[in-house]
C-alpha cells in the first residue's frame, strides 16, 4: 500500500488506511496476511494446511504440543506435511501469532473439547494473560 496519490480525497482515504494498518500492526496484526482474533473463526481443530490459509506465512510461530498432551515425542517440523496436524492452541501475542499443534491422528473428542475452552493455553508464552 506504499501508492502516491495526488487527489486530496483519496491521499486522505488512503491516509485513514495506513492509519488502520499501523494500529493494527502495533496490536499484532499484520497488513499482508488475514489474521485471526478473538472476534474471528477460531482455528482449534482445523488442520495445519487448513490454518496456513487464515495465518501470516511470516512472523508466526508453530509449537508441536505431543509431549506435554500425549506424552509423545514431538514430530512436527515445517518440511512435515501440514495436513498431518489439527491446531490444539492459537495466541495473537505482540511478538506474533503462535499455534500449537498434535497430529492429527491422535486427536480425539474430548482432546478438542479441552482444547476449545483453552485448556492448552497455557501451554505457549505467546498465550500467558
Amino acid at each position: 500500500m506504499s501508492r502516491i496519490v495526488t487527489t486530496t480525497g483519496v491521499a486522505t482515504r488512503w491516509s485513514l488506511v495506513g492509519l488502520a494498518l499501523c494500529v493494527s500492526l502495533l496490536t499484532g496484526c499484520s497488513a499482508d496476511q488475514p489474521q485471526p482474533t478473538q472476534s474471528s473463526t477460531s482455528l482449534i481443530g482445523m488442520t495445519l494446511l487448513e490454518a496456513s490459509k487464515l495465518i501470516p506465512q511470516s512472523g508466526h510461530l508453530t509449537y508441536d504440543l505431543s509431549k506435554p498432551i500425549l506424552n509423545l515425542d514431538a514430530s512436527y517440523s515445517p518440511a512435515t506435511p501440514q495436513g498431518l496436524f489439527t491446531v490444539v492452541v492459537e495466541c495473537v501475542a505482540s511478538n506474533g501469532f503462535a499455534v500449537g499443534v498434535i497430529p492429527t491422528s491422535t486427536v480425539t473428542s474430548e482432546i478438542l473439547a479441552d482444547a476449545q475452552s483453552g485448556a492448552y493455553d497455557h501451554l505457549l508464552a505467546e498465550c500467558s494473560k
